[in-house]
């Protein structure tokens, strides 16, 4: 497998507020080759892409609003600088219907057309809203039937098996459309605890497998007990373990 090993930032928001050049220089310490920022706690951007250069690090996607309205161009511009391929942003849980699904579509294929002059691809990470069946059929489904090809998808592998899914089959599924993956572990249902990788439910080995032909594979941890920096370091050993 030629995936980076990465990691959303999001998972050690707290340490890098405190620290945030420590904090990186402990998840390159790691071995992580890939961060994947949701904001810039405790620093700026400009700061933390100097951080990201000096360590090396790749930065193949970002978290952040999607480029519409007044937050358009801000939005495209820290991407660019960042140098990512691909934004994406959560929609919402609400995917109950099919009108609320088409009005999420419609919101990524405005996103897409603002995006597509810089060449940056927006999309949306799921939870396990996505999943739900819905006139017959996951939501997400209907959700492709209705945006246009630029529009494109983040798997987070946990939120799927919350949702009741296979994340293999949905990886299958999306097959292009999906570039990157979260990796993801904890205990299976929504409002139980998140884990290291390797200390919850999750049939990691299988999900990388389907997943072979991604970009990277990013670790996230919402939340969790102890030191979650810890956790990374537990997370990627469990990632090197195994890939």
């Amino acid at each position: 497998m030629s995936a980076l090993l990465g990691i959303q930032l999001y998972t050690v928001r707290e340490a890098a507020e405190k620290d945030y050049a420590g904090t990186m220089r402990r998840l390159a310490a790691m071995g992580y080759e890939a961060v994947e920022p949701a904001g810039f706690p405790g620093t700026t951007i400009d700061e933390a892409i100097k951080i990201y250069k000096d360590l090396n690090f790749k930065l193949v996607s970002c978290h952040s609003k999607l480029p519409l309205g007044d937050d358009k161009n801000e939005v495209l511009e820290n991407a660019q600088k960042l140098g990512v391929k691909y934004i994406f942003s959560g929609l919402g849980q609400d995917w109950s219907s099919v009108d609320k699904i088409k009005a999420h579509a419609d919101v990524c294929n405005e996103a897409a057309a603002n995006a597509a002059a810089t060449g940056i691809k927006v999309g949306i990470h799921n939870h396990d809203g996505e999943m739900q069946i819905v006139d017959g059929k996951p939501a997400y489904k209907i959700f492709l039937d209705n945006v246009t090809a630029d529009v494109i998808w983040q798997i987070d592998t946990y939120w799927v098996k919350v949702g009741g899914l296979s994340p293999v089959e949905v990886i299958k599924d999306f097959g292009a459309r999906c570039p990157v993956i979260h990796v993801k572990d904890g205990m299976g249902e929504r409002g139980t605890p998140f884990k290291p990788l390797g200390k919850g439910v999750m049939d990691i080995p299988p999900i990388l497998e389907a997943a072979s032909d991604k970009e990277a594979f990013i670790v996230e941890q919402d939340s969790g007990e102890g030191d979650m920096v810890a956790n990374a370091e537990i997370s990627i050993n469990y990632l090197k373990s195994i890939v």
